[in-house]
């Protein structure tokens, strides 16, 4: 990835995604949700235009793609993948 000038970053976790559109933005939503609790928390809107929201898309099935290529033959991966699988994401 190239130089960028950042203050520290705060990482937040996520498993909740909700995305809207606009004739020139997306929206999305970024929060947690679990079973036990209604509704789910949003804590996170990134606003973006259509091409950076594309830009996103193609690095997330990149980084995806090399993740299951790179751990796919280890135990972790697999646990990882099973227990994320029968959970509600949108």
């Amino acid at each position: 990835m190239g130089e960028t000038t950042t203050q520290p970053l705060r990482g937040r976790y996520t498993n909740y995604f909700e995305i809207r559109f606009t004739a020139s933005e997306f929206l999305v939503d970024f929060g947690e949700h679990y079973p036990e609790s209604e509704p789910p928390y949003v804590h996170t809107r990134i606003v973006t235009n259509s091409e950076s929201a594309q830009v996103l898309c193609d690095l997330l099935a990149s980084a995806l793609k090399q993740q299951k290529q790179e751990l796919s033959g280890r135990d972790e991966f697999l646990e990882s993948s099973t227990n994320q699988a029968g959970k509600e994401q949108r």
